[in-house]
């Protein structure tokens, strides 16, 4: 029941977010039929109507029934007759500089209900002229059944003259803008849902749920346009995108029960954005104390080595073909543990190489690749398109998993349900899927403000640090408090304001570091709560912890400041 109801939400969503998503363009048609109506209204010649009411007076019977059916059928005589040429070449005669043929165009005629009441209507452009015209045909439609002697028994009369009308009777520019809009808003839905059922295009996270074994294993923020080489974790440690990797690689730690020692990043069409996707997890993944092999399988069209700015003299191609892997890997100078095997120069047998044992080797342990690069932790993979060539389902069914890029707005339902069975006919290990150029909502536009100004205050604060230095005096002040006094060593760090004197720079120990240790026997302190470590004479170096998904912590170097503790942001 609950599954039910989710699933109807999640539909009442989908469309809600498509009539959001297309709302310029309804607006647009709205503007445009009810604009559009109200022009051509306010165009058009102004059109009078004008009516004149006849009776039709007959002779009571004795039998009401045979009275009532009798006026109801003489009634529906007279409004057939009042059209006859005969009747509007008299009338037209009367009003002049009309035709017959024009004058009975503009004539409508039409029954009262449940009245013996003709009503009997003329349009014409001059509301006098429509006036005239149609007390004219009622008087020759009387005086033409004068004439045949039809009156006898029965008699009809004009009842109400007709009085030349203030207004016209249309066009109506109001009314009609209104009509216009309406039927544009009609026909703008009914475009966005043939579109919506013929587009297949992936927007959304919710689409993932219709596709069958495919789990999400994270979605990475749009970036603008020229957003440096997309390496983003060389940029600020705390931002969206950061955040979006390291869920990521949270979730590949847990989505599988065996390890993952090579991944595969695989998409089904360009610009879906799997080169950048690979590039940044085995940044992450270095971050994280892992040793990575980074290794660029699109031996057509190569991009690892531009992103990092390596050479691409040797590489896999040149392994693969001469079996030997002495000289081919690079590192990158600012992550020692980010090996990179890139491309090479192009085969003219890409598809054959892969094939070959070598490509099985450098993916499982092997004494000769550890003895280039050292122990690997993690290989990444990143592989060419995989509905273009027939490389993807040799790597897929080599590597432990496979990681799925798509791009929102980009990629296809259709292309993802075909590399999805692709990939499961060589038995392959999906790991997932990761959706990439994801919209940002209006809370990851405050928590990426957040960020940005915990960056600025980051900066100012290393740039207060490094630049503001105390006195020889209060450095020797604060080394003798810290050395002599008698008060617990614990005291001290807790309650330094008893025994060291303020400076005017100080440095602040965050709760989730809860780590402070130097090498000249001082204590190690391991807590909770935020403390103020003693220092030297010499700089004091913070040790550096290693990255883990909830902790990212740099080597900072303290230039002779007593370091004291502060409220956090």
């Amino acid at each position: 029941m609950r599954t039910t109801e989710a699933r109807k939400i999640r539909e009442l969503r989908y469309y809600f977010a498509l009539v959001v998503r297309w709302s310029w363009f309804l607006g647009l048609c709205i503007l445009l039929g009810g604009g559009g109506t109200y022009i051509v209204s306010k165009l058009q010649n102004p059109v009078y109507r004008a009516t004149t009411l006849l009776i039709v007076d007959q002779k009571s019977s004795s039998d009401p029934y045979s009275n009532v059916l009798a006026n109801n059928q003489l009634v529906t005589t007279y409004i057939g007759l009042i059209n006859q040429p005969s009747v509007m070449e008299r009338a037209a005669s009367q009003v002049g500089g009309v035709s017959a043929t024009s004058l009975a165009g503009r004539t409508q005629v039409a029954a009262q209900s449940g009245t013996q009441i003709i009503v009997l209507q003329v349009d014409d452009t001059d509301p006098v002229r429509a006036a005239v015209s149609a007390n004219a045909v009622a008087r020759a439609f009387i005086d033409v059944l004068a004439q045949q002697n039809v009156t006898s028994k029965d008699t009809v009369r004009i009842f109400q003259l007709a009085t030349p009308p203030t207004s016209p009777d249309h066009p109506k520019p109001l009314y009609n803008s209104l009509l216009g809009a309406v039927l544009g808003l009609i026909l703008a839905l009914c475009f966005v849902i043939l579109h919506a059922f013929l587009d297949d295009r992936i927007r959304t996270v919710d689409q993932f749920e219709w596709l069958p074994q495919v789990s999400m294993l994270g979605t990475f923020p749009l970036q603008k346009a020229g957003h440096g080489d997309g390496l983003l974790l060389s940029e600020e440690s705390n931002s969206l995108p950061v955040d979006a990797l390291r869920i990521l690689r949270t979730n590949l730690h847990f989505v599988s029960t065996r390890p993952m020692r090579s991944i595969a990043i695989i998409s089904s069409s360009l610009h879906e954005g799997k080169t950048t996707i690979a590039i940044n997890l085995a940044l992450s993944l270095v971050q994280n104390g892992k040793r990575v092999l980074l290794v660029d399988a699109d031996l057509r069209h190569p991009t690892i080595h531009t992103r990092l700015g390596l050479p691409n003299t040797t590489g896999l191609s040149l392994a693969l073909r001469e079996h030997n892997y002495s000289g081919v890997f690079s590192t990158v100078p600012e992550m020692p543990d980010l090996v990179v095997l890139s491309a090479g120069p192009p085969p003219p047998d890409p598809t054959e190489l892969l094939e070959s044992p070598s490509m099985a080797e450098l993916l499982h342990p092997m004494p000769a690749l550890e003895a280039q690069v050292g122990k690997v932790d993690v290989i990444v993979i990143d592989t060419p398109l995989a509905l273009k060539f027939a490389d993807v389902p040799i790597i897929a069914s080599l590597v432990d998993g496979v990681v799925l890029v798509t791009r929102a707005g980009v990629s296809r339902e259709s292309s993802l349900l075909q590399t999805i069975a692709m990939l499961k006919r060589v038995n392959a290990c999906i790991l997932g899927v990761v959706l990439n150029g994801v919209k940002k909502s209006r809370q990851d536009v405050s928590l990426e403000k957040y960020y940005r100004q915990q960056n600025e205050r980051h900066e100012r604060f290393i740039a207060t640090i490094t630049t503001d230095r105390p006195s020889e005096q209060g450095s020797d002040v604060v080394n003798e408090a810290s050395v002599d006094s008698d008060q617990p060593i614990e005291e001290q760090w807790s309650n330094p304001s008893s025994t060291w004197p303020e400076t005017e720079t100080g440095v602040l120990i965050e709760e989730s570091a809860g780590l402070v240790s130097e090498s000249a026997g001082r204590p190690h302190l391991d807590t909770s709560k935020q403390h103020v470590a003693p220092v030297r004479d010499d700089d004091t170096t913070l040790p550096e912890a290693e990255d883990n998904d909830l902790l990212d912590t740099q080597t900072v170097k303290v230039p002779r400041v007593r370091i004291r503790a502060a409220n956090k942001d």
